[in-house]
């Protein structure tokens, strides 16, 4: 407690804590955790809220896990649901996935690099809708979940239409749970045949793989967690990998990947295998420093497996043509999280004939994409870069279905934009302008750089509104630095509150 400053008031002595510096296991309830010892039910607002104290004893769990409860989580068998027993440990060879998949991670860029998002989620999402309408059945698979845990969990069939998303219902994933748990539950307690202990991510990425083979995809599209080598999803066996997929990032969870830019790219490399295609993004330039090159750290990578690159910003040029908004007033808030947003970007998409794209080239013009913003420009080249490297490899993925992919992408809270209704009625709503709320998940500073410019470009002059609300652990004086800044022109007032993470305000910054 001398160390992370844990003010808990626990009636158990049991308690573990943790904050960011250290590498003990954080128990669920803690620092604010108020119940008693007869069995009450808890009052606190977390993921557990449905479950009784146990009575009052803490079990802990791994520092992933706060965000990944079901949120109609049961305790079962007296022990509680295996998710929320497990600890960051083992190595998940033991559930390998069982279908042909295209993993894609990302890989970190130094602090003044120019590239300012990850692109995982968005990558993932504009590959598996073009390989949906190219005919295949998608298995989905990505983090963090939005509302349940299931929605990382998702299959997308054949010629899938816009507005549905395919994640697994919360019935449906405790139904997976059940059949599997008594597998994955001896493992967690170090009696299964992996000789090891899941963690809660290790745990759901089998749950996946497992759930993608009963619903018998034709590939999955898989995005990583932190590392590469070491990830629980690196389990994929060079004869089904297809393409593996590396984006740029900013630089987060750098200590958990070795603290230096040749450790991560060592480790964002380990999705690599002997002779399957390479996808790069667009990394930033190495400065005269060897060690900072990731682009070439990770192309010599590639080389001493034998696996043919391909550089996305050489293959594709992806050219904006200007943003069209909706001018639907009666829209309402309500429907903030249904597809798709009232913003959307004119791309051209280009491929030089003999490159990625075969002898004939691709030419794609006039497409509506609403993953807007410079920085999407170059998810859009990679992702269709890897869906040319699936051609290559004998894929069936024509060029509609590369436009029909990038026009269905869609995520919530990237640069997602709503109208508001209007009060009044009609004849108000007629009369006044179109008023429009723009969500985004914006962490970082780099990433709040991105947005900014985003806004100025997308709504020139409007007057802005900040409603801002962050966890503890991030970068809120980076965040709000560059929103300020970039901002300064349009911004008219700022309102700072705090808002729930992972169902509980322990983490939320006051």
């Amino acid at each position: 407690r001398r160390v992370c400053g844990c003010t808990a008031r626990l009636l158990r002595p049991k308690h573990v804590c943790v904050c960011m510096h250290c590498v003990c296991t954080r128990p669920f309830m803690h620092a604010r955790h108020r119940c008693c010892a007869k069995g009450c039910r808890c009052t606190l607002s977390c993921p557990l809220a449905e479950l009784p104290c146990l009575p009052c004893v803490v079990r802990p769990l791994c520092r992933r896990s706060m965000h990944a409860v079901p949120g109609n989580y049961k305790a079962r068998h007296g022990q509680g649901h295996f998710l929320a027993r497990a600890r960051p440990c083992c190595w998940l060879s033991q559930y390998p996935c069982p279908v042909s998949a295209v993993p894609i991670t990302s890989t970190c860029c130094p602090a003044d690099g120019a590239v300012l998002s990850a692109g995982k989620g968005s990558t993932v999402a504009l590959v598996s809708r073009a390989l949906s309408a190219a005919g295949y059945k998608v298995g989905v698979y990505t983090s963090p979940h939005l509302h349940h845990i299931g929605e990382r969990l998702a299959v997308l069939p054949p010629h899938v239409s816009s507005g549905f998303d395919g994640a697994l219902p919360p019935a449906a994933f405790d139904a997976l749970v059940r059949e599997h748990e008594a597998t994955l539950r001896g493992d967690q307690d170090g009696e299964g045949s992996g000789g090891g202990v899941l963690s809660h991510f290790e745990a759901v990425t089998a749950l996946a793989f497992r759930h993608f083979a009963d619903a018998g995809v034709d590939i999955a599209v898989v995005e990583t967690g932190l590392g590469g080598t070491t990830d629980a999803t690196n389990v994929i066996e060079a004869e089904q990998l297809q393409v593996a997929t590396i984006t740029p990032i900013g630089l987060e969870h750098v200590d958990a990947l070795g603290g230096t830019l040749r450790s991560i790219a060592a480790a964002k490399a380990g999705i690599m295998k002997a002779g399957v295609p390479v996808v790069l993004a667009a990394q930033p330039p190495g400065s005269d420093d060897p060690d900072s090159d990731v682009a070439g750290m990770l192309s010599a990578a590639a080389g001493r497996l034998g696996c043919a690159v391909t550089h996305a910003c050489d293959a594709v040029a992806v050219t904006p043509r200007g943003y069209q908004l909706a001018a639907d007033g009666q829209a309402s808030f309500a429907t903030a999280l249904l597809p798709p947003s009232a913003l959307c970007e004119h791309l051209s998409i280009q491929s030089p004939p003999g490159g990625a794209a075969g002898a004939a080239g691709l030419s794609i013009e006039g497409l509506r994409c609403h993953l807007v913003g410079p920085h999407q420009h170059g998810n859009v080249a990679t992702a269709v870069a890897t869906l040319l490297a699936l051609r290559a490899r004998g894929w069936d993925v024509p060029d509609a279905a590369i436009a029909a992919g990038v026009e269905a992408a869609w995520l919530p809270c990237r640069f997602e934009v709503r109208p508001l209704r209007q009060r009044g009625g009609e004849a108000a709503a007629a009369a006044a302008a179109v008023r429009y709320a723009v969500l985004d998940g914006a962490h970082t500073a780099a990433a709040a750089e991105a947005l900014s410019r985003t806004l100025a470009t997308a709504f020139p002059g409007v007057p802005v509104v900040l409603v801002l609300a962050m966890a503890e652990d991030k970068d809120i004086a980076g965040v709000v630095g560059a929103l300020r800044s970039g901002l300064s022109r349009s911004l008219r007032a700022a309102v700072f509150t705090s808002a729930p993470v992972a169902g509980a305000r322990t983490r939320s910054a006051p």
